[in-house]
């Protein structure tokens, strides 16, 4: 699967976050995008939340993620939680939902690694349908 990221809005805060130097605190920095692969077509939405140093681009990040649309002839959505880790601009995350409307019952799963920047960004998805 690629995610293909469009610019979101500003966050709602970002502040520098105190003991660590260089560290910075942002809190609600909505990203949009989409996902598309084998007869797969989604939107994707996540709510960023990151501790992060933007100097060295090292930090973590969470948040809410919300993906709609149809894959393999079902249409719903997958709500879940998102987790990244930012090691000097390489990322690393994961995301954990569960389905609603036609994926009703089913879990989604995914994992990615990229160098921060890179578009389009390969995603591991692990099958739903079990």
């Amino acid at each position: 699967m690629i995610l293909h990221p469009t610019p979101g809005e500003d966050p709602d805060r970002f502040w520098p976050f105190p003991p660590e130097p260089g560290m910075t605190h942002i809190r609600g920095g909505p990203h949009v995008g989409s996902l598309t692969g084998d007869d797969l077509a989604w939107d994707i939405s996540y709510d960023g939340n990151n501790n992060l140093d933007l100097f060295t681009f090292t930090g973590v990040g969470w948040g809410p993620i919300l993906f709609s649309g149809t894959w393999d002839g079902l249409t719903g959505t997958f709500e879940g939680q998102l987790v990244i880790h930012f090691d000097n601009f390489y990322l690393t995350g994961k995301f954990v939902c569960h389905g609603t409307g036609d994926y009703e019952g089913m879990h989604l799963k995914g994992t990615f690694e990229v160098m921060y920047g890179t578009i389009p960004t390969p995603i591991v998805i692990h099958n739903p349908h079990g």
